[in-house]
């Protein structure tokens, strides 16, 4: 990927999910950007690490990037149409790794899709929308990404004027 990510918006996830044809597939998809999650966290992922509360399909990720190995419960809510690809598969597998295969064939699956889009996409653009939607702070950020600083969040996050503007209308400035 050249250059910094560019934010999808929900309607393009959309397509791209609706372009692909295997509930793998598009629970995958749909995962990564509802959680945020890097790849490497979502090819880890296991049946067993998921559980319903309420309205929320929590997963516990593992931050592989840590040498410590940090998990994290990340909420999925069940309301988003994009949730039933996810819980669909998990009750599907049962138990073990959801997504047992490499980081190129996620990538080609992706890429099956929408040959302009790269994984870390999806990401960027869920983390931007915790933001821009959900008014998410940088500690907020550093709980759900299981970042350890704050430093982070400027690379993942774009502010936009429009965005520092409607800030102001809704706190009455």
């Amino acid at each position: 990927m050249k250059g910094k990510p560019r934010v999808l918006s929900r309607s393009e996830v959309e397509e791209i999910v609706g372009r692909l044809e295997r509930l793998r597939d598009k629970a995958l998809i749909s995962f990564l950007y509802l959680t945020g999650a890097r790849i490497s966290e979502a090819l880890e992922a296991r049946a067993e690490d998921f559980r319903i509360e309420g309205d929320w399909l929590l997963v516990e990720l593992v931050t592989l990037k840590r040498r410590d190995r940090q998990r994290r419960e990340v909420p999925i809510p069940l309301r988003d149409p994009l949730s039933r690809y996810v819980v669909e598969w998990v009750r599907q597998v049962g138990r073990g790794r959801l997504w047992p295969f490499t980081r190129r064939y996620a990538l080609m699956i992706l890429k099956s899709a929408r040959p302009d889009v790269h994984l870390h996409e999806l990401r960027h653009t869920r983390l931007t929308e915790l933001v821009r939607e959900y008014d998410f702070n940088e500690y907020e950020l550093m709980r759900w990404t299981g970042w350890k600083t704050s430093k982070v969040a400027t690379e993942y996050i774009k502010l936009k004027w429009r965005d520092l503007v409607r800030k102001l209308q809704t706190r009455g400035g």
